[in-house]
């Protein structure tokens, strides 16, 4: 059930970073800075949910990581994965800026939606409840060109 769930997220989290973008959100951070938000917040996803690696039957937190990786290819984010995505969104820059003002805002509500409804002995409600306010606020934001988002979708 955890594993179903934790593919919806990594769906949403992967497909996001792959194909939106965002139009009306201002912020003056550097690329590489909202990059960087960017991985913060998923790592922080992937923490959030191998907090109950117990309660889910699985001997360890890296375990865990192991598992969402290989079952719906949600994994941590490091430095080689961060340059990739700064070069990736770098293709066009003014794009993936407003793509990630966009986002980033509404990862840091989905961490915080998981880091306050994630009850370990049963996730679902959380997952959907998160997830749907996710899909909410994604629906303001608007595509990346797709050279963009295929270079983005290599990185992840």
């Amino acid at each position: 059930m955890l594993l179903r769930s934790v593919s919806r997220i990594a769906v949403a989290v992967c497909l996001t970073a792959a194909v939106t973008s965002t139009s009306g959100c201002v912020d003056e951070q550097s690329l590489d800075s909202l990059v960087e938000d960017f991985i913060a917040e998923r790592n922080g996803q992937i923490s959030t949910i191998c907090d109950c690696y117990r309660d889910r039957g699985m001997s360890s937190r890296v375990d865990c990581e192991r598992i969402l990786e290989e079952s719906s290819g949600l994994a941590s984010l490091g430095p080689s994965s961060r340059r990739c995505l700064v070069d990736a969104y770098g293709r066009d820059e003014s794009a993936s800026r407003q793509y990630l003002e966009c986002i980033v805002p509404l990862q840091e509500e989905y961490t915080d939606c998981l880091d306050k409804r994630l009850i370990c002995a049963d996730p679902e409600p959380a997952f959907a409840n998160c997830a749907r306010d996710y899909d909410v606020g994604r629906e303001r934001c608007i595509e990346l060109p797709t050279t963009v988002g295929r270079a983005v979708s290599e990185c992840l």
